[in-house]
C-alpha cells in the first residue's frame, strides 16, 4: 500500500486534548483497549467531519452517534460515556467546552441474579478435579479449585500465579497484575496452605520445572493435613 493510501494511525489523528486525556487514563490505569477504540472513533470523526471544531456540542455529538443509532443501548452507552468523560477532562482547562448531559447516556437494565454454589456442588467440583487422569493434573486442579473457592481470586489471577508468588512461611500469596494492573497480598487459610504445599511437594517429585522458587525460609510451620480446609 502506497504512503498516500496508507490508513492514518489513530495517534496521527488525535489532537493535543486527546493525547492529554489518554495520558490521564494511563496514569489511572484505566486506558483499556475499548477506550482506545472509542476515542479513536471520535478522533477520526472530528478529523473528517469537523476538523475546526473546538467543542463537542450537542449537534456534533448527535452526528457522531448517528451510525450507532440502531445498536443496543449497551453498545451506544460506552461511546456516549467516554465522550462525556473526555469533555469533562477538557473542561478543566477550557471552560468553553460543552459537556454532554449525563442523561444522554443510554440506560441499560440487565437483571443480575447471583448464583452461589452449594457445598455439595463445591465438593463435586473438587472431586472432579481430583479424579482427572494423569500423575500431576489431579493434584494441580484440586488446589486450584480450592484457592478459587477460599480466596476469591479471579480465574486469570490464579492462572498467572508462579512459584515465587507464594510465601510459605507466612502463607501469603502475592497477586500481580490484578484488575486495573494492581497488586495485592492474599492470606491463605492454614488448611489451604497444607494443600498447596502438598501440591508443591508432588510437583517437585514429578520433576516439574522449579524456578522461581517459593519464598520459603527453611521448612514452613504449617498445620497437619487433618486441619486441611474443605467444604466437607
Amino acid at each position: 500500500m502506497s504512503a498516500s493510501r496508507r490508513r492514518p494511525e489513530i495517534r496521527e489523528l488525535l489532537a493535543e486534548a486527546f493525547e492529554a486525556f489518554l495520558a490521564y487514563r494511563r496514569g489511572l490505569g484505566t486506558c483499556h483497549a475499548h477506550v482506545l477504540v472509542q476515542i479513536g472513533h471520535l478522533a477520526r470523526f472530528l478529523a473528517r467531519e469537523a476538523p475546526a471544531a473546538r467543542v463537542l456540542d450537542g449537534p456534533l455529538l448527535d452526528r457522531w452517534l448517528a451510525p450507532l443509532a440502531d445498536r443496543r443501548a449497551a453498545t451506544r452507552g460506552p461511546y456516549v460515556r467516554i465522550a462525556r468523560q473526555f469533555c469533562l477532562f477538557s473542561a478543566r482547562v477550557d471552560p468553553g467546552v460543552s459537556v454532554p448531559d449525563v442523561r444522554r447516556v443510554p440506560r441499560v437494565w440487565q437483571p443480575f441474579r447471583p448464583y452461589l454454589d452449594s457445598r455439595a456442588e463445591i465438593r463435586a467440583l473438587l472431586a472432579a478435579g481430583r479424579d482427572l487422569p494423569g500423575s500431576l493434573r489431579p493434584h494441580t486442579y484440586y488446589p486450584l479449585v480450592l484457592l478459587l473457592y477460599t480466596t476469591g481470586l479471579r480465574l486469570g489471577e490464579a492462572a498467572r500465579l508462579v512459584l515465587g508468588d507464594l510465601d510459605c512461611t507466612t502463607g501469603v500469596l502475592h497477586i500481580r497484575r490484578g484488575k486495573f494492573g494492581k497488586t495485592r497480598l492474599v492470606p491463605l487459610a492454614p488448611g489451604v496452605l497444607v494443600r498447596v504445599t502438598a501440591y508443591l511437594a508432588r510437583r517437585r517429585a514429578a520433576g516439574a520445572p522449579r524456578p522461581p522458587r517459593p519464598r520459603c525460609s527453611g521448612t514452613p510451620e504449617v498445620p497437619t493435613a487433618s486441619a486441611a480446609c474443605s467444604p466437607d
